[in-house]
């Protein structure tokens, strides 16, 4: 198809970075492109000549509109397109722009800005408005305002009514954290705002970027100063005065100033109550002042509206995945898991690589033993959905719940990604909870002859089986293997090898740097100065239970401990104070499967240690009372626990649930309730 009747319209300064890309979106389309360099002194000239620009200097006055409408002028096609250099049009149909351009009523058309934030190392994640670039070259339409001018007004004048909003996209890159620092745009906008505004005090369209420049520096006080008393002054048939709410909510909010909040939110929705960023806002607020339930309403209204990017300035994903994510959330506050579940897997099948939903959902179905419902999911999504990221976050986590073995689908889907991932670790540790001890030491031999992705976690994977097979010659073999890669297990090898000496399973010389004071646990300070702080630990604990290797498992926790929980005095160590919640929740259901004889001892530890009254502890002792309650121990210093953390409302749900686990001793048809222990234990670090 031959060219467009359209001239692109562009003003660059030093833009070699973003230029080419821009130009190669659109040069198929348009039949002339017109540049308006303010003085470059990179390659931005070089770059516009390769594709045939036509290339003018335009003085640089401090008004980006005086700038534009210079080029305008020069534009010889019947139509305009605007773009900025770190802008590109997405995936245009040329047969639908000649459409456009041919109908005889139209001067202009509203279309779609998706502006790129963050780094651009993470998800895709972006901000849209809706900005008037493609008009007819008619000198009644000209761009208006020093800084984020536009053409709308101009365009709307002529064409006497609502000008159309269309599908086509234009991707914005100028977000971007490092755009910003790179080109000081806040500092040079504020400038800008500032000197026009001495001219032109009482311009809204100025007190409002003003309010928008402090907005996106962070700066929420002076934001909310700036925008809450236009809230009163702005026609509200303005078309950024949607926007206008959000940003003055949203700085109220960061700034303390809930009750302002929650008037301005209150008055924004009754203009727009489609708004899905406003209603997510209010959300917060109510969530705030614990109103969860009202909370979690408003995230259902944003749910029904859906998608309003193409009606309102709107974050990616609202009233879509990203709602979907923060419902789950709410729910879970609520003790909802079922219905937070549900809002989980809903994002994942709307948005597949928006990875903040999966590291809530994953962990929330290995704890609510949901993981089917996951792997049915996942074998719904488009082939090639799965990368890297999805198998660095699937595999250990099922590891650490020791469930590799119960989604087969999982796994599979998996295996098709391409390029496929190394399933030589997993398949490992099937073969070892298997009883297939030799073929699991294989596979890990396969990688610790090799320098690949996976070698050190292999070496660990031998380190660990050689503990718990008592090879302790294997054990110090591949301790000095892992030394070599900086690997931070070697203080938990010399301790084991300090507590194994003291308990009189070996007989060579103990290590007696690594000996410590008799007397209770190894406080943190004491326990990162050897080494042993919460990495070290960390690791261990994946690869003890992963391996289903409970006696190393107890030498670590315990140390050289009686099954009583009294210390052997004779022995000179004392147990590491493991903070299980602390550690990935996939590694407390690894933990539940541990024998019973195991964990009534851990908890009988947990009780030598003093029941504490930190917040810490309510999770830490909710942990201890779901391992107790699987064993039968059902203790009642574990209830007394939880009551001096009653105020936790899934420290109240957990001891309504180890009650009625106690009742159903004597009243057996007492039903056991919908609720897995271990999510009680998620949700008390929620309060």
């Amino acid at each position: 198809m031959s060219a467009l009747d359209v001239t692109l319209c562009m003003i660059v300064k030093d833009e070699e970075l973003h230029l080419e890309r821009c130009l190669r979106s659109v040069c198929a389309l348009v039949s002339e492109i017109i540049i308006g360099d303010t003085g470059s002194q990179d390659r931005t000239v070089d770059i516009a000549q390769k594709y045939g620009a036509t290339l003018v200097r335009v003085p640089w006055e401090d008004d980006f509109a005086k700038a534009r409408n210079a080029v305008l002028e020069l534009a010889t096609c019947s139509w305009i397109l605007v773009l900025d250099a770190d802008e590109e049009a997405v995936h245009w149909c040329p047969h639908e722009v000649e459409g456009l351009i041919g109908d005889p009523k139209a001067y202009g058309y509203f279309l779609q800005l998706e502006s790129m934030v963050g780094t651009g190392t993470s998800e895709q994640e972006y901000v849209t408005d809706a900005v008037c670039r493609l008009f007819r070259n008619d000198p009644r339409i000209r761009f208006r305002g020093t800084l984020h001018e536009e053409a709308a007004e101009s365009v709307a004048a002529i064409s006497g009514g609502p000008i159309p909003f269309v599908t086509l996209r234009i991707r914005h890159y100028g977000y971007r954290s490092q755009e910003i620092e790179r080109k000081q745009k806040n500092q040079r906008n504020l400038a800008l705002i500032e000197r026009a505004l001495a001219e032109k005090p009482d311009d809204l369209q100025l007190r409002y970027a003003l309010g928008t420049e402090c907005f996106q520096a962070e700066r929420y006080t002076e934001a909310a100063e700036q925008l809450v008393p236009l809230l009163a002054e702005v026609p509200a048939d303005r078309g950024f005065v949607s926007d206008m709410y959000l940003k003055a909510a949203y700085a109220l909010y960061r700034s303390g100033q809930t009750d302002a909040m929650r008037s301005v939110t209150e008055q924004g929705l009754a203009l727009y109550p489609d708004f899905t960023d406003l209603l997510e806002v209010h959300s917060l607020m109510l969530m705030g002042a614990g109103e969860n339930q009202p909370a979690y309403e408003a995230l259902l209204s944003a749910l029904r509206a859906g998608d309003v990017s193409a009606k309102y300035s709107s974050f990616s994903g609202s009233g879509t995945y990203r709602t979907h994510v923060s419902a789950g959330q709410l729910c879970e506050r609520l003790l909802r898991f079922d219905d937070a579940l549900e809002h989980y897997l809903q994002a994942i099948e709307f948005r597949p690589d928006y990875m903040p939903a999966w590291h809530v959902a994953v962990p929330l179905c290995l704890l609510h033993c949901q993981l089917q419902r996951m792997a049915a999911v996942v074998a719904r999504l488009p082939e090639g959905s799965l990368t890297s990221e999805h198998a660095a976050l699937l595999l250990p986590a099922l590891s650490n719940a020791r469930a590799l073995a119960e989604v087969p689908t999982l796994l599979s889907s998996l295996a098709r990604m391409r390029p496929a991932p190394d399933l030589r670790l997993p398949f490992a540790l099937l073969h070892w909870s298997g009883g297939e001890h030799s073929e699991a030491i294989r596979l890990w031999q396969s990688f610790s002859r090799q320098y690949l992705p996976g070698y050190t976690r292999a070496i660990s994977y031998l380190w660990a089986a050689s503990w718990e097979l008592n090879d302790l010659d294997a054990a110090d073999y591949w301790f000095n293997a892992l030394e070599q890669t900086g690997s931070p297990l070697g203080a938990i090898h010399r301790y084991l090898r300090t507590v194994t000496c003291l308990m009189g399973s070996d007989d060579k010389a103990v290590d007696r740097s690594s000996r410590h004071v008799v007397g209770g646990s190894l406080g943190e300070e004491q326990a990162d100065e050897r080494g042993l702080g919460e990495e070290a630990i960390s690791l261990a604990a994946q690869l003890t239970i992963q391996l289903g290797a409970w006696h190393v498992l107890d030498r670590l926790w315990n140390g050289a401990v009686d099954v009583d929980g009294g210390e052997c005095a004779e022995s000179g160590i004392v147990r590491l104070n493991i903070r299980w919640t602390r550690l990935p929740p996939s590694l407390w259901c690894g933990l539940i499967s541990a024998p019973a004889s195991f964990r009534e001892r851990w908890c009988h530890g947990f009780r030598s240690r003093g029941v504490q009254s930190n917040e810490d502890e309510a999770a830490e002792a909710l942990l201890y009372s779901s391992l107790a309650a699987e064993g039968g121990a059902g203790e009642r210093w574990l209830k007394e626990a939880l009551l001096r953390h009653q105020r936790n409302p899934a420290v109240r749900a957990g001891l309504a649930y180890a009650w009625r686990h106690e009742a159903r001793r004597f009243i057996p048809q007492l039903g056991a309730g919908s609720l897995e222990p271990l999510l009680l234990v998620r949700a008390s670090r929620l309060f």
